[in-house]
């Protein structure tokens, strides 16, 4: 018997462009790392908002591996702490 429904894989979402999004799992390890290294949330929204990145969330795979390795730099952590403008309550 021959199975012909299409598979996918379930951690991973396309968008309409075809290109994958990391999965939530991929998300929080960022926030880990990025936190980790000293980046504040503000930080982290203004360094991948100057990439047109508006969100975690929007973070292509093809993206990802990179992203992770700029996140673990202390020193662009502090830079772009010193960049993001401050959350209001």
């Amino acid at each position: 018997m021959n199975d012909s429904r299409p598979t996918w894989d379930i951690e991973a979402e396309v968008i309409e462009d075809g290109s994958t999004l990391i999965t939530d799992a991929q998300r929080k390890r960022f926030w880990a790392i990025a936190t980790g290294s000293g980046y504040t949330k503000p930080a982290v929204k203004a360094w991948l908002s100057s990439m047109g990145i508006d969100s975690t969330s929007t973070i292509e795979q093809a993206q990802y591996e990179l992203l992770c390795k700029q996140a673990e730099n202390p020193g662009l952590a502090k830079f772009w702490n010193t960049q993001s403008i401050p959350v209001l309550d």
